[in-house]
């Protein structure tokens, strides 16, 4: 219970923060509240390394419910490619043929599946041993399979007519693992033996494979052994074992000879079970992981100890290295596995998608265009392929920039347009995280914004040195400057792909030909200086939001301020009982405190939103300039605000991420995807991904569908 209830204390502490509403007359109803609950418990069991635990509260979430924020933790927390979910019963091994085409998967029922890595289906059932099946593993070729479980015996099976060919009966306890030799003629098997003068001595049995005969015996520690591990040479053997410790012999040394021990003895009534062990594919280190929360990497030719790896408090069923060797995969009874970098021993990803322990990992042999893929399986009887190489494990990420001031997706989706404080523009492509181009710009200033035009041809910047620039896209080209009055603090493209407006530092928005490179229009009337513009859908209205704390609404045949969204003394509201006038509560008091940094119209409707630097977010009447309602209110500054193209959720950044749902208040999701503050965010044209610069230069894009 020692997790469920760690969970349930940090749900609490976030409900408070997520899920209650800022008045008793804006309360969601049971359903919407009960969904922020269950986001709100995912979040809180991720960041306590609890996944399996939060793809349960996730799954209880009510599905009508369900947003963009719902299925990004959804793709968070399953980033397998699920080969079984069926199996039927809980998997202790799992081995892949030479050819990477077949995996031997031993269930706890007893039976041998051989699967089909290409469709999932199962291709043959061995019988395998009555009571469970420890391991099954294939030989050089893929021709034959050992196996051990409870019954006590060891088989080598033929893999094509399903056949037991030989039978090891010596052993009098189970058999935790087996293995073949690299030239397949001979075979190991891990079990125990007790006796009078020792309550129990952990052996290795070495055996012809032919003819079944016992060649020697190896012998270590006085608890059992769980796992067996062969050299690449085939020079050792190593055994995990329960003392505490992996023991390792010399295959071909004395017989009797006492083996190496590598990881100490703890204190009294501190023992520890070595689970796993695994050598890396060179030999020179040997990984073994424990059901204390660690996985210890050592160096074989001395047994020193080179890494410690901890996975939180997840105990480690499972070590595999990739056949590189330059990572190291850890299954932990937390259901993640976590991939470690053998350079440096840093973590690299977790990969979530086991709803229960993984016990078991293993890596195809790599192929020539230099990937392999690892597949896991456990305690939830499913059986899942991982491709490390995919890149939107925890997020597509990217960089751009030493400070990235602006991200926005081209039309078709498949680039971001980004601009840095370095005073350059690039893009980058969006299904790789790289980038495809920067363009030369003769801005001697930050540029603050970058984007592409709606058709896909250009690309346009503005700066704090007063000019927007337009560049194309195919040739990097400069096609035209227009020199503006003051410094640009954003951009905007109009929907017909030749106009654009432009927040000025000097108290006005503009709107520009990007084509004649005119000024056609200055719109005057703030305060203080323009921090951002945004575009209705049809291009006839225009919002502006301001240092002066305002936002205003224009139309943009005129020039005509037809709203203004600013504080002022909230209405009284009239009660229906007593029809005397009542003041709002006091967190509906309207209007901004501070700097106005972002400002969106909520499509499909007359709304608009807007995120300020006092760290609120508000939503508005865009034609009568009256406030809703307060979205959010935090401690936290907001850079930039934007609106999923359906007009279902807005997302809004700052040191956090937030998901927000314009017809209520509260956020359904806060998140830190990144390390710096963010600095921009943008929706992608489906409205299924979501791009975020930060002001370290990171750049992160979330998928909310798989």
């Amino acid at each position: 219970m020692k997790r469920p209830l760690r969970t349930l204390l940090a749900c609490v502490s976030t409900l408070f923060v997520v899920a209650m509403p800022a008045s008793a007359g804006d309360r969601p109803d049971d359903a919407k509240a009960s969904y922020r609950a269950h986001l709100a418990a995912t979040v809180a069991s991720m960041r306590l390394g609890e996944p399996a635990e939060a793809q349960r509260w996730l799954a209880g979430a009510p599905k009508d419910q369900r947003g963009w924020e719902w299925h990004h933790l959804d793709t968070l927390l399953d980033q397998s490619r699920t080969m079984r979910s069926d199996l039927p019963a809980i998997v202790f091994s799992v081995h892949l043929n030479p050819a990477g085409s077949l995996a031997a998967v031993a269930l706890t029922n007893g039976a041998i599946l051989l699967i089909d890595t290409a469709t999932g289906a199962t291709t043959k059932e061995l019988p395998g041993h009555p009571g469970g099946t420890f391991c099954a593993r294939f030989n050089h070729d893929g021709t034959k399979l050992a196996s051990g479980g409870t019954d006590r015996i060891a088989r080598v099976w033929d893999v094509t007519t399903g056949a037991a060919l030989v039978e090891f009966k010596e052993h009098r306890f189970p058999v935790t693992s087996v293995i073949f030799s690299a030239d397949g003629t001979r075979i190991f098997s891990s079990a125990y033996f007790v006796n009078k003068e020792t309550p129990i001595e952990g052996r290795v049995h070495q055996w012809n494979a032919e003819t079944g005969e016992l060649l020697r015996t190896y012998r270590g520690g006085v608890k059992p052994l769980s796992s067996l591990a062969l050299s690449p040479d085939g020079a050792l053997v190593a055994a995990g074992s329960w003392d505490s410790c992996a023991f390792v012999w010399n295959v071909d040394g004395v017989e009797g000879e006492a083996p190496r021990t590598f990881g100490g003895k703890p204190g009294p009534l501190q023992n520890v079970h070595i689970n796993t062990v695994a050598f890396s594919p060179d030999g020179s280190l040997l990984a073994a992981g424990s059901d204390s929360a660690w996985a210890k990497v050592y160096r074989v030719a001395d047994g020193t100890e080179v890494a410690n790896l901890k996975d939180g408090d997840a105990n480690i069923g499972a070590v595999a290295f990739a056949p590189n060797g330059a990572t190291l995969a850890l299954g932990g009874d937390n259901g993640a596995v976590t991939l470690w970098n053998t350079h440096d021993w840093s973590r690299e990803a977790s990969l979530m998608g086991h709803t229960l322990g993984v016990r078991t990992l293993a890596w195809s042999r790599e192929a020539p265009t230099g990937t392999s893929v690892l597949y896991s399986a456990g305690t939830d009887r499913s059986l899942r392929a991982w491709d490390p190489a995919y890149p939107r494990y925890g997020g597509l990420r990217g960089h751009y920039g030493e400070n990235n001031y602006s991200v926005a997706f081209s039309r078709d989706g498949k680039l971001l347009a980004c601009s840095s404080s370095d005073g350059t523009i690039g893009t980058v492509d969006t299904t790789t995280g790289k980038e495809t181009a920067r363009f030369p710009t003769a801005h001697t200033k930050e540029v603050c914004t970058a984007a592409i035009s709606p058709d896909g041809a250009r690309i346009a910047s503005c700066s704090w040195d007063g000019s927007l620039r337009v560049h194309d896209v195919a040739s990097g080209k400069e096609l035209g400057v227009v020199t503006l009055p003051s410094g640009a603090a954003y951009f905007a493209w109009h929907p017909d792909g030749r106009r654009a407006a432009v927040a000025l530092n000097d108290k006005t928005a503009v709107i520009v030909d990007t084509t004649t490179l005119a000024i056609e229009r200055v719109l005057t009337g703030h305060t203080g200086a323009v921090k951002t513009v945004a575009w209705n859908a049809d291009g006839s209205r225009l919002l502006s939001g301001s240092s002066d704390a305002s936002a205003r609404v224009w139309d943009t045949a005129s020039g005509e301020c037809v709203a203004t969204m600013k504080a002022r003394t909230p209405a009284p509201v009239t009660t229906p009982s007593t029809s005397e006038p009542t003041s709002q509560p006091p967190n509906q008091t309207e209007g901004h405190e501070g700097t106005i940094e972002s400002g969106v119209f909520v499509p499909g409707s007359s709304l608009a939103a807007t995120a300020s630097h006092d760290g609120s977010v508000r939503l508005w009447d865009a034609t009568t300039g009256r406030q809703i309602r307060i979205l959010m209110e935090s401690d936290d500054a907001q850079y930039r605000i934007a609106a999923s193209p359906d007009g279902k959720r807005l997302a809004s950044g700052g040191e956090r991420l937030s998901i927000l749902d314009p017809a209520s208040t509260g956020s359904l999701l806060r998140e830190r995807p990144v390390k710096g503050s963010i600095w921009h965010l943008d929706w992608s044209p489906d409205g299924q991904r979501l791009a975020i610069g930060s002001w370290n230069g990171e750049i992160v894009i979330f998928d909310g569908h798989r």
